[in-house]
């Protein structure tokens, strides 16, 4: 597959800005042996042509490793105007950081979206939301949400949340490694049209 595209982005007042998106995108999914027949009966080339559209609120002091302010973000793909696939993408993620003293930062982060397609065949795999290690962490990448009914195999979703709560500190040692610990708690799904929920707890 390969895809071209380009980007305006701009900022319209202080720590408040806004892009707009347009990617032209050709995929081909081939056949193979392991894979469910929910993919196989994809396996053709597929032409994308999608506008996106994102307005942020960003005020963190520092994109990195952030210790106070709030993120905010709002986004919307359509996909459809001069392709082959169409459908309506939405998105929204926030993050608050808060550090009440030296080194021991709290946070809240949470996201989600929906996908919404315009066609009676419904979506695409490729199209739809993944979830697994990097949101929800202790499971495996891409390991929540709907699988295929013949063989287990992820199928994505059209629909999903997550949140995380965390609070880092500095771990005390003889020598300075600037090694940090953090509590955390995970809770994502993914659904459509199954739904599966996974939850992580632990300490990194």
């Amino acid at each position: 597959s390969y895809s071209l595209g380009g980007v305006v982005s701009y900022e319209l007042i202080q720590d408040l800005s806004q892009s707009w998106r347009y990617n032209l995108k050709f995929a081909e999914i081939s056949e193979s042996a392991s894979a469910s027949a929910v993919i196989t009966d994809e396996a053709n080339m597929t032409f994308r042509s999608s506008f996106e559209h994102q307005i942020k609120y960003d005020s963190r002091d520092s994109f990195a490793k952030p210790t106070e302010g709030v993120v905010a973000s709002l986004a919307t793909e359509v996909s459809g105007i001069g392709g082959g696939i169409s459908y309506m993408k939405n998105s929204a993620k926030f993050g608050a950081y808060y550090t009440p003293r030296d080194n021991l930062t709290f946070s809240l982060q949470a996201q989600g979206g929906w996908l919404e397609p315009f066609s009676d065949e419904g979506s695409y795999v490729s199209d739809r939301f993944s979830l697994g290690a990097l949101q929800v962490r202790g499971f495996a990448q891409s390991g929540i949400g709907p699988v295929a009914a013949d063989n287990g195999q992820r199928i994505g979703g059209s629909k999903f949340y997550t949140a995380s709560a965390e609070a880092t500190f500095p771990v005390p040692l003889p020598v300075d490694f600037d090694l940090g610990g953090r509590f955390f708690a995970d809770v994502g799904a993914l659904w459509d049209p199954n739904t599966q929920h996974g939850s992580s707890v632990g300490f990194l």
